[in-house]
């Protein structure tokens, strides 16, 4: 993969965003100890590969020879939205994720996913491996009914978190089409890794992941293929918008009708460990507004090391809600666009792996918050990279992609 990369024009940007990611995969073991101090040497050393990272991005974006109007227009209203959210939320994050993002116009995506995947299945071994020779520190949270192990990483859920998108990332690299030796080999470490950890959801959205791919994996060996209808790419188009669209909303709208008087809802907040009523209760205290909050989020890792300044648990679970509490209503509404616009991309391009992936992306966003997180999800970058086109398509340039374009899809 790395000479692959060497002979690609995108090399600056392929640098940076192996930086970015070694970089957040690192620095997820160095939470809680003396490495995470202020500083420590090793924390500055993350934060110069951030910066080296952001440096090559940028070079890469300076390197190419012509830009669609289109993609100028998208970009600009990305920089002015990054701005403002930055100014009205609690940190600077949002503008670091439109270098990020914006800079990956004309790179290939494949490689993109590539590149996380190596990272995080290196250091997902390797951490898991240290820590179960006891070489590195794993230390363990007590509570109710259950002990729930570091396994090498900076808090509990990380090592699930980590599986769960590299699951997503083989499953787009393969076509959907998971082998049944690979679909084992994961149940297995998504199994180990729930045992010791305790993390729900992430497991249970893993083994999902792993099903369908299996599943796909026989249907496509299959001879005798069932064919309901021809395929359309604007009828296509219209339900995974509608399918995305809907879990999204439903996710939110479940938070803002929740009472603990009415059975259902009460029964259901309990099943998802209280996502509900928290979600309630951070509308209740900051409200929706179209710039960001000044807030703090008070996690079990942060009560359990004194780093809080109050001490009751406060933190949002549901992905959008959360980017719209943080940094406000329009930051959101351009990030939802981004992943509605990727899905008509994918769907023009018939690039139905990721169209697959981004409905199982709503249900995870509806319970866990790594909509624009880039130490592990690498498909909101999905929209401004360039992906190769297929033969057939290649009278097509994928610089000049333009959302309008749907309107012109053929049966």
């Amino acid at each position: 993969m790395l000479f692959e990369m060497q002979r690609s024009k995108s090399i600056f940007y392929y640098v940076g965003i192996f930086l970015y990611v070694l970089s957040m995969n690192l620095q997820s073991s160095f939470m809680f100890n003396e490495w995470s101090l202020a500083n420590s040497p090793m924390l500055i050393v993350l934060k110069l590969l951030k910066y080296a990272a952001y440096l090559f991005c940028i070079l890469h974006f300076f390197t190419l020879s012509r830009l669609s109007r289109n993609f100028l227009f998208a970009a600009g209203i990305m920089l002015v939205l990054s701005v403002y959210a930055m100014y009205t939320g609690p940190q600077k994050l949002p503008i670091f994720y439109f270098v990020l993002i914006a800079t990956a116009v004309k790179t290939d995506f494949r490689k993109i996913v590539k590149i996380f995947l190596f990272i995080q299945a290196t250091t997902f071994v390797i951490y898991l491996s240290l820590a179960l020779l006891g070489i590195m520190g794993s230390g363990e949270v007590v509570e109710v009914g259950r002990i729930r192990s570091y396994l090498g990483y900076g808090w509990v859920n990380r090592a699930s978190y980590n599986l769960l998108f590299m699951s997503l990332e083989l499953l787009y690299l393969r076509k959907r089409a998971l082998d049944p030796v690979l679909a084992i080999i994961l149940s297995a470490v998504n199994w180990f890794v729930y045992v010791k950890t305790h993390t729900v959801f992430s497991m249970a959205i893993t083994f999902m992941i792993i099903a369908y791919g299996a599943i796909y994996y026989f249907y496509s060996k299959s001879d005798r293929k069932i064919r309901f209808f021809k395929k359309n790419r604007k009828r296509d188009y219209y339900l995974l918008l509608t399918a995305f669209l809907v879990l999204i909303v439903a996710g939110i709208a479940l938070i803002l009708i929740f009472k603990s008087s009415n059975p259902f809802l009460y029964k259901l907040n309990r099943f998802v460990t209280g996502r509900l009523e928290l979600g309630k209760k951070a509308i209740d205290r900051y409200g929706l507004h179209l710039g960001g909050n000044k807030l703090q989020w008070i996690g079990s890792s942060t009560l359990l090391f004194g780093l809080a300044e109050g001490n009751d648990y406060f933190y949002v679970d549901n992905g959008f809600l959360q980017i719209a509490l943080e940094f406000g209503l329009i930051f959101t509404a351009f990030v939802l666009f981004m992943y509605t616009a990727a899905i008509k991309k994918a769907v023009f391009l018939k690039d139905y792996s990721f169209a697959a992936i981004v409905l199982i992306l709503g249900m995870v966003f509806v319970f866990e918050p790594y909509v624009i997180d880039f130490a592990l999800n690498p498909f909101v970058i999905y929209y401004f990279s360039k992906i190769t086109i297929p033969i057939s398509d290649r009278k097509i340039a994928m610089d000049n992609f333009d959302i309008r374009l749907l309107s012109s899809y053929k049966r």
